[in-house]
């Protein structure tokens, strides 16, 4: 399947890299680049990119305590499978590639502001994909349901009005 590894594998294919980016050209233009991974639910056509996903259960090593804010448990938004996406990336991009990083936020389902700006507020916390555990949500947290998350590069960089940068 164009832009994905081998059939099934969940891994990425670097010569499936769409490049609809058209910001600046020359020198500047090149400096600004960046990869980009838009995230969509999987499908059938389109295939989890390793365990990234939205919701579900945080994978977390051995001992990583479920992060909280003055007592409350945060909720796991989405894990990010940084591995899977290793083939598209280089240092400058990711200079920690854990693995697996999982994010954390404080908000309340009924409707109140749980929405803090607090830096305790929110907690990306990385893993090792072979030492990490499937620890369900403390039973103060909001838990999500999981939907795996398909992605594909694009190169991006600084908006340029009226241009749509994924127009598939």
């Amino acid at each position: 399947m164009h832009g994905h590894g081998p059939p099934g594998s969940g891994r990425p294919d670097p010569a499936g890299v769409r490049r609809p980016f058209r910001g600046p050209a020359g020198p500047a233009g090149r400096r600004t680049r960046r990869p980009g991974f838009p995230l969509t639910p999987a499908r059938d056509t389109r295939p989890p990119i390793g365990a990234s996903r939205l919701g579900g259960p945080a994978l977390l090593e051995p001992g990583t305590p479920w992060p909280d804010h003055e007592g409350v448990p945060l909720n796991l938004l989405a894990v990010l499978d940084t591995d899977a996406l290793a083939p598209w990336l280089t240092a400058d991009d990711l200079p920690v590639r854990p693995g697996l990083l999982n994010f954390f936020h404080q908000y309340e389902a009924d409707g109140a502001q749980g929405h803090s700006i607090a830096p305790e507020a929110c907690r990306v916390i990385p893993a090792r994909p072979r030492r990490a555990e499937v620890v369900p949500a403390p039973a103060e947290a909001t838990a999500f349901a999981p939907v795996p998350l398909h992605t594909r590069p694009v190169v991006s960089g600084p908006q340029v009005l009226g241009y749509d940068c994924d127009p598939a």
